[in-house]
């Protein structure tokens, strides 16, 4: 009840803050003006490339639902796909369509574990991605980035971030292949919760065809953001 009714909350303020936004007249012309003034050709490849990317991301998303078993048609991960997406662009927090997601895929019969791992998955793909074409553009450009004293300390900072996203994601995929949820003791708080957690993380070391097609999906999902 109490997701409900914050997914309510965001739903309210973000609708009160577009209204606000668009009811502004300087910020309707100025909006009217960049698309006036823009290159029809460029804005309709940008426009193209984003739409792949959406309908790329949702793939990923089925890929992982079938990792995890979970049984959901076409014509619903397109539709549920892009209500994700719609509140996660509107939606105070970049969660709030995942929260949809979840919440949908409950009311379904799923077991909540199992669609709250979808999203976690979906998300750590991306992640993965990230961290992969982070090394691989930055690399090569090193001694080109640190003849900047401030770009090459942010660079650090970029670098540092990036291996602590990649530690944690083996470290978790180590620990998930070593079955270390199920020798908590029984009778533990949240056993049962991270045992179900760590059999769909599983699912990554155990279709690891399906995991490599997510993450091939997930690289290009960067390439075209960034190109987009």
């Amino acid at each position: 009840m109490k997701k409900k009714l914050l997914l309510l909350f965001q739903v309210l303020v973000s609708l009160g803050l577009l209204a606000w936004l668009f009811g502004r007249k300087d910020l309707r012309g100025r909006f009217a003006e960049v698309i006036t003034h823009a290159h029809s050709g460029w804005l309709l490849l940008g426009f193209l490339v984003a739409g792949f990317g959406i309908f790329l991301g949702i793939f990923r998303w089925g890929i992982i639902l079938r990792m995890l078993g979970l049984e959901v048609s076409t014509r619903d991960l397109l539709r549920m796909g892009l209500v994700g997406l719609f509140f996660n662009s509107f939606l105070l927090g970049a969660i709030g369509g995942d929260a949809v997601k979840v919440l949908w895929l409950a009311g379904r019969g799923h077991r909540k574990a199992l669609a709250l791992m979808s999203v976690a998955m979906d998300r750590m793909s991306g992640v993965a991605a990230l961290v992969f074409c982070s090394f691989l553009f930055m690399t090569p450009r090193l001694d080109w980035l640190r003849q900047s004293a401030t770009v090459a300390s942010l660079v650090q900072v970029i670098y540092g971030f990036v291996l602590a996203l990649a530690g944690l994601l083996v470290l978790s995929l180590f620990l998930a292949a070593k079955e270390l949820a199920t020798r908590i003791p029984t009778g533990a708080p949240a056993r049962a919760q991270l045992v179900e957690f760590e059999l769909a993380y599983r699912q990554f070391l155990e279709h690891r065809r399906e995991s490599w097609l997510a993450a091939g999906v997930s690289v290009s999902l960067t390439l075209l953001s960034a190109a987009a």
